[in-house]
């Protein structure tokens, strides 16, 4: 594994890994692109497996978070947006110019899977994985659930950074605290039904470029993202082959996956490889239905 520091168009510092298989030295790439408030060390297993299976694996954190947070979080400006626009874009046209006659794969975790299409060079990518990515629309909830996210976004997200001018997740989320503006703009995307499709200028979205295969997953104990919230995420990509996985844990013997289980060693053997399929498109392709 190793280090390096990606400069963007905005200047931001954005800290990355690149993992890299034993004796090839040029090859596909897959840039993993994280979860909302959820550092790059967290992808170091899967970043590992796909590298032993002969992939370059690049990770990297947005500015704000992690190895990216150059500054005290209270003074840090940037934007969800930006993470997908300046981050983001800054990783994908690194990972290509690193190697010009290389594929590259974006595997995207949440809001990493949402963002992909507000990135203009993501219509390079020759296969994307989105997983548990979904709309934050709090009305795709189920039962009293979804008044409990409508509180969120509506009432404790705006006290919250007015008290702490930045969001404090780590106690209140369980994920890394998030810069101010990164958390306002989440919030607003939540609270309309079109979620950021809504918010965002149409000329500032690129869904409708990409027209690479598009494997889209969703697990059936995700609390965080439902069935329906990941199908009409999916459903942006309107231009892409997709492709619908919905697993449940009772197909695997296992009890639970949950929104962040499939990153864990324990499936390592049990989905990984699926990944690997949808990669390498070995999936039949498929419309959303």
């Amino acid at each position: 594994m190793e280090q390096r520091s990606i400069i963007t168009q905005k200047g931001h510092s954005i800290a990355a890994h690149l993992f890299i298989p034993e004796g090839i030295i040029l090859g596909e790439t897959i840039l993993v692109v994280s979860a909302n408030g959820v550092k790059q060390s967290f992808y170091e297993p899967i970043a590992t497996y796909f590298s032993q299976q002969g992939y370059h694996v690049v990770t990297f954190d947005y500015t704000g978070i992690g190895k990216s947070l150059s500054r005290p979080l209270k003074e840090e400006t940037t934007t969800a947006y930006e993470w997908a626009n300046n981050d983001l874009e800054a990783m994908i046209q690194w990972a290509l110019k690193r190697d010009h006659s290389s594929k590259i794969h974006l595997m995207g975790h949440s809001i990493g899977g949402q963002i992909i299409g507000l990135a203009p060079s993501s219509n390079k990518a020759s296969s994307i994985l989105i997983i548990a990515s979904q709309s934050g629309y709090w009305g795709f909830w189920p039962g009293l659930s979804r008044y409990r996210y409508w509180v969120n976004w509506t009432v404790l997200f705006p006290v919250l950074l007015g008290v702490f001018r930045y969001l404090p997740s780590k106690k209140v989320m369980g994920m890394e605290n998030l810069p101010r503006y990164v958390a306002k703009e989440w919030s607003v995307w939540c609270r309309n039904k079109d979620y950021l499709i809504g918010e965002i200028d149409a000329s500032k979205r690129f869904y409708s470029t990409i027209q690479s295969p598009l494997y889209a997953f969703s697990i059936d104990d995700d609390s965080l993202a439902p069935k329906a919230a990941v199908d009409w995420m999916a459903a942006q990509y309107h231009n892409c082959y997709v492709k619908r996985i919905h697993l449940t844990p009772a197909d695997y013997q296992v009890k639970k996956i949950g929104h962040f289980g499939l990153f864990r060693p324990h499936f390592k053997d049990l989905i990984w490889p699926l990944f690997l399929d949808a990669l390498q498109n070995k999936m039949v392709k498929e419309n959303v239905s």
